[in-house]
């Protein structure tokens, strides 16, 4: 057996000094939130052509070596979506939910005086990690953490956890304080588990503020879902802040 550990920045990898035969190629340390979406584990045939090797046999120069490729496709089983006002978890779940690309905004006297949508939903899908277990959502923006959209009132009625089925679940502590990562506190799972989180956003939360000076109209919004300190991959979202 080969073990070959493989750091996420490495793609593709190589391995040498192989004997003439079949090996069975497996990937095993699946990365959070992906799934394999091909044959796993594959069949490698590795014949002389590929085997030869100039540091075990000094002196001998070897032929152009053809490589025998396995490829394996890992996809995202959790993603993320920014969804107009009135959108549900399960337009989201099943996938018809339109997305938000912009929020514009109109100004009056140097200042921030109105924008429309006046609410956003940030949606994302979890796989649980197993027992108790934190999710941030992350806000960041061009113009500083200032402008900053807030959660509806500032309100944790404003964040739900669902289960798979997209029932709301009570028994989660949320924590709408500080809009740059507003936090789910889940208190039990299963490894493996299904959860949706909906977050309903607020952009009036800048009406009134002045325009930043050194930030180019538009600028960009982005948010993200993390699961402890690991980003769900997919999550990772963006939105637009147009002037009219």
């Amino acid at each position: 057996v080969k073990n070959v550990t493989i750091d996420g920045t490495t793609n593709p990898i190589t391995i040498t000094d192989l004997a003439e035969g079949y090996y069975l190629v497996q990937e095993i340390n699946i990365p959070y939130g992906f799934s394999v979406t091909s044959t796993n584990p594959q069949v490698a045939m590795v014949f002389a052509g590929n085997t030869c090797s100039s540091s075990a046999n000094p002196g001998v120069t070897c032929p152009a070596q053809l490589p025998v490729t396995v490829t394996f496709n890992n996809q995202p089983t959790t993603f993320g979506q920014i969804t107009p006002t009135g959108t549900t978890c399960s337009q989201f779940a099943g996938g018809t939910a339109s997305t938000l690309a912009t929020v514009n905004y109109n100004t009056s006297g140097g200042l921030i005086s109105s924008d429309n949508p006046g609410v956003f939903f940030y949606y994302d899908k979890l796989v649980a990690p197993g027992g108790a277990f934190t999710v941030t959502v992350n806000q960041t923006n061009k113009a500083g953490s200032t402008y900053d959209f807030h959660v509806l009132n500032d309100s944790t009625s404003q964040m739900t956890l669902y289960d798979a089925n997209c029932n709301v679940i009570g028994s989660a502590t949320e924590d709408a304080s500080n809009p740059a990562a507003v936090t789910f506190q889940v208190s039990d799972s299963t490894n493996g588990q299904i959860f949706y989180i909906g977050v309903k956003y607020t952009p009036k939360s800048v009406v009134g503020m002045s325009l930043p000076i050194t930030v180019p109209d538009p600028w960009t919004y982005t948010y993200s879902t993390s699961v402890g300190a690991i980003l769900v991959p997919g999550s990772t979202q963006s939105l637009t802040f147009a002037g009219s």
